[in-house]
């Protein structure tokens, strides 16, 4: 089925998100002994008004590997805006004479205004001992918010 929304949004709105649901009926029986399904839609829908954009960032983050688990680089980004934004950033590891060692995406995540994610890249290899400058850059309605951290492989 197709279904159009129509919104009328006021000028002067604090409002920059809505939720769609679309509840099922039709529940699908299960066989004896097993449980059955009644299946629904739903979408959040954002919208910007104002393009009063703006991301504060926190420290970056670096927890070394171990035997169990890999490098992980993270940062708590706030959107301090008025307006939803969905950064996409990467993790650069740059070796001690600046070259590029590695790099890892984050995992995108939508922020509403008044939110505060944390955003997490994990490098799955192994970097060589040294010292290394992570670079942590995200991308966001054309502008770019860059932070560093220095670390040490044993």
């Amino acid at each position: 089925a197709t279904v159009e929304v129509r919104l009328t949004i006021p000028q002067e709105t604090d409002v920059r998100a809505i939720v769609a649901i679309f509840r099922g009926r039709n529940a699908i029986p299960g066989a004896a002994g097993s449980v059955g399904l009644t299946a629904s839609l739903g979408a959040l829908i954002t919208f910007n008004i104002s393009g009063k954009i703006k991301i504060d960032a926190d420290p970056v983050r670096v927890t070394p590997p171990t035997d169990t688990s890999n490098l992980k680089v993270s940062q708590f980004l706030a959107n301090t805006g008025t307006e939803p934004v969905v950064p996409e950033g990467v993790a650069a590891f740059l070796d001690s004479k600046g070259a590029l060692a590695a790099k890892s995406n984050f995992s995108s995540q939508r922020l509403l205004p008044g939110e505060r994610l944390e955003f997490v890249a994990e490098y799955p290899g192994q970097l060589p001992p040294g010292n290394y400058r992570v670079l942590c850059s995200f991308q966001y309605e054309g502008q770019n918010l860059t932070s560093s951290a220095a670390i040490t492989i044993p």
